[in-house]
């Protein structure tokens, strides 16, 4: 799975798991952290040779959305 495909489906699970926040503009940080944080994640895993899974980087955004606070 290439990137691009996988952004639309990180986005939207940082989306979801930051929706506690009340404040628009650190909602917005939170998700950019998020995504950023995964995108590292499939670089490594791109080096590592390892296949890319859509569930595990939406159980890794939902885990790092609850560390990041």
């Amino acid at each position: 799975m290439e990137w691009p495909a996988l952004y639309e489906i990180v986005k939207e699970q940082a989306y979801w798991s930051v929706l506690r926040y009340e404040e628009p503009e650190r909602r917005k940080d939170k998700i950019q952290e998020l995504v950023c944080m995964s995108f590292e994640k499939y670089q490594r895993d791109i080096a590592a040779g390892r296949e890319i899974k859509k569930q595990d980087y939406k159980c890794f955004v939902t885990q790092r959305a609850k560390q990041v606070d």
